[in-house]
């Protein structure tokens, strides 16, 4: 045998063992935050003593607290993958408000400036308001 195939034989289990540590301290939980609440939910039961004409049991609605057990765990993986969404979020905002000049496409706040009144206003409503009508339709 060549020494190669014997070198990567040996360092397969040292790699292994490094990946389940690696593992292991990534997913290990920084924190743990376990909490209950209870929320009210009808149920409908059969009342123990009245019946109905036809003899069943008349069904009554109760109002129960059933609880709800949250746990929130807080890892280096769920920090990682928070501060990438965050990133992403920032960027697509940033890209939103100033657009991209290069390919033309005009952001928010290019939109926003096109927006305002090139007209000086009267101040009087009927005058304004067919001013601007005219100004919108013949530019």
């Amino acid at each position: 045998m060549t020494p190669a195939p014997l070198v990567a034989a040996a360092a397969l289990p040292v790699a292994q063992g490094a990946a389940q540590g690696a593992v292991k301290v990534l997913t290990t939980d920084i924190a743990t935050v376990k909490t209950r609440y209870y929320r009210q939910v009808k149920v409908r039961v059969p009342h123990p003593t009245e019946r109905t004409k036809r003899g069943l049991p008349k069904m009554v609605t109760l109002d129960v607290a059933e609880p709800v057990d949250i746990e929130l765990h807080l890892n280096p993986v769920g920090i990682g993958v928070g501060a990438a969404g965050l990133g992403v979020a920032a960027l697509v905002g940033i890209v939103a408000w100033n657009g991209i000049p290069v390919l033309g496409i005009a952001g928010i706040s290019e939109t926003r400036k096109e927006r305002v009144r090139k007209t000086p206003t009267t101040g009087i409503p009927g005058v304004d308001f067919i001013t601007g009508t005219l100004e919108r339709l013949f530019g």
